[in-house]
């Protein structure tokens, strides 16, 4: 939003905006995109704001934008497929994951807290090697669990083939599915393989830390 409007004098209706008010509309992804000195295009009272649901991404449906005299039959029908563009994450926080219990040769259990009831979709990432280079995704989603809310922990399971491996671990959130928040920690985690060769141990506990004041 622009507060204020200054008329280029050397142009009968040009005019340069300053003092804005940036990120209105959930519009945050984009507002590293502008820069000083662009040219944009003022928009007043008759533009308008439609507000869509959620549930309404992806719906593919006819409109008609009607001028002022117009009559409805006369205006064109344009097909609109909402695509969600100004759903911004509200799932920003960085996650801390850890290993919760000792790692057997099949399964390891992880933990995951400091993140909101926003976040609605996981990403988990694996890879083999410690920066995180080809790793592999997994996506996951709160509805895929009968829930609203994602759970606080997860496995990594295998057959037994990967026994003794090593492998790192980090997750991210998103509230809409498309963008995904700050990273988590990267944890390192092993599999046992067997009596002598232990794998990873843990005691992570990811419910929320309790506060208690002393008076």
């Amino acid at each position: 939003m622009v507060q204020t409007w200054t008329r280029d004098s050397g142009y009968p209706n040009r005019w340069i905006g300053t003092d804005i008010y940036r990120i209105l509309k959930n519009t945050n992804k984009f507002a590293s995109t502008h820069s000083i000195g662009e040219r944009v295009v003022y928009l007043d009272d008759a533009v308008k704001f439609i507000s869509l649901d959620e549930t309404e991404i992806g719906v593919t449906r006819d409109w008609k934008f009607v001028t002022t005299g117009q009559e409805i039959d006369h205006a064109a029908t344009v097909a609109v497929t909402f695509g969600g563009e100004n759903l911004y994450n509200r799932a920003a926080d960085a996650p801390e994951i850890g290993q919760m219990l000792d790692a057997s040769n099949i399964e390891i259990r992880i933990g995951v807290k400091n993140y909101s009831a926003d976040s609605k979709y996981r990403k988990i990432e694996i890879s083999a090697a410690s920066d995180m280079t080809d790793a592999a995704e997994q996506l996951f989603e709160a509805s895929e669990f009968n829930n609203t809310l994602l759970t606080e922990s997860f496995i990594l399971s295998n057959d037994g083939k990967y026994a003794g491996d090593t492998f790192y671990v980090r997750v991210s959130h998103s509230s809409n599915g498309r963008d995904y928040g700050l990273l988590s920690n990267i944890l390192e985690v092993r599999f046992a393989d067997g009596p002598g060769s232990p794998g990873t141990t843990g005691s992570f506990d990811p419910s929320p830390e309790a506060v208690v004041e002393v008076s």
